[in-house]
This record gives structure tokens, sequence and C-alpha cells, in this order.
């Protein structure tokens, strides 16, 4: 079985990868949720210089998702570390979301 790599892992250089950050997460912020068809949450990631998952990821729900695609969008713009992505997901989630703190049963 071979993994599905996500797109932005296969770019060399750090400034195209903050500028693909950036591109997406004004996606996310000016349509929202709308923007992932299928994702009843999303994971807020942090990413190495490289585009490598640090291991942590936060819960967003769909309503939260143009605050924190902005948040994402500050830190590709100011070069902030650690890079963060902002990625829809399926399923069934048992934590909050986390920036309204709302749970994952209601959203």
């Amino acid at each position: 079985m071979r993994l599905a790599q996500h797109p932005l892992m296969a770019i060399d250089g750090s400034e195209e990868l903050r500028r693909r950050l950036a591109e997406c997460a004004r996606a996310l912020r000016d349509r929202g949720a709308r923007f992932w068809p299928g994702a009843s949450h999303f994971l807020l990631l942090e990413l190495d210089d490289l585009g490598s998952c640090t291991g942590d990821a936060r819960i967003v729900c769909p309503v939260c998702v143009p605050h924190a695609a902005a948040h994402v969008l500050r830190h590709a713009e100011l070069g902030s570390l650690p890079l963060l992505d902002l990625v829809g997901e399926a399923g069934t989630v048992a934590e909050r979301c986390s920036c309204c703190g709302i749970s994952a049963p209601e959203f």
C-alpha cells in the first residue's frame, strides 16, 4: 500500500512552502470549511521549516476555520516558526475545538 503524500510535502525550499501555505490559508479564510468538501473537522498542524509535521495537531471545528486560517496566514507571511497548516479531515473526533471550545458532536 502506498500512502498519499500531502501536496505541500513535495516542495523544496522554505519560501515556496510558505507561499503555498499562505495560498491555502487565504482560500480557507475566504471560503471557510466549504473549501474542503467532506471534512467534518480540521486539524491545525505544526510543521518544521522542511514541511514535516512536528507532532502537534489541534482540532478546529468548521465554524472556526476562517479564524484558524487567518492565524496560519499570519504565520506564513511573517515567517514565524513553527509553520502552520490547516487540513480537513473526515470522521469522528472526541475532542473540543481548540478555538471555541465546542465539543465535537456539537459541530
